[in-house]
């Protein structure tokens, strides 16, 4: 694929588009873990109960949360079936295409919280 991370760094040519390349990349995975916090916290579940309802180890749950990792593509898809999420939420932020009463539910998360609401 030409536009996949590997592809693409291989075509940077200096240090500084490299370091360039690799915040925004960094910046992204950190955008998207904020948002899967943001999922979990507006579901109410702890990082152990909503690492339970993905199918998958709390450590990537962890991993994803702290932007060391974007979720896979099936993964990803495992979070929309389960909270309502869409795709472009996820990854890009964009909540145009949320149902709205996760819209309400993800509304009612204090900025900044660490605990799931009630």
């Amino acid at each position: 694929m030409a536009g996949t991370p590997g592809n693409i760094r291989r075509r940077i040519k200096g240090k500084d588009e490299l370091e360039a390349y690799n915040a925004i990349e960094q910046a992204w995975r950190v955008a998207i873990g904020k948002r899967l916090i943001l999922l979990r916290l507006a579901n109410g579940w702890t990082q152990a109960e909503s690492a339970r309802q993905y199918l998958i180890p709390v450590s990537v749950l962890a991993q994803n949360e702290g932007g060391m990792f974007a979720p896979s593509i099936p993964y990803a898809r495992t979070i929309k079936r389960i909270t309502g999420a869409t795709l472009d939420f996820i990854y890009d932020g964009d909540a145009g295409g949320l149902p709205q009463v996760l819209v309400e539910r993800l509304s009612k998360v204090p900025k900044g919280s660490k605990r799931p609401i009630s």
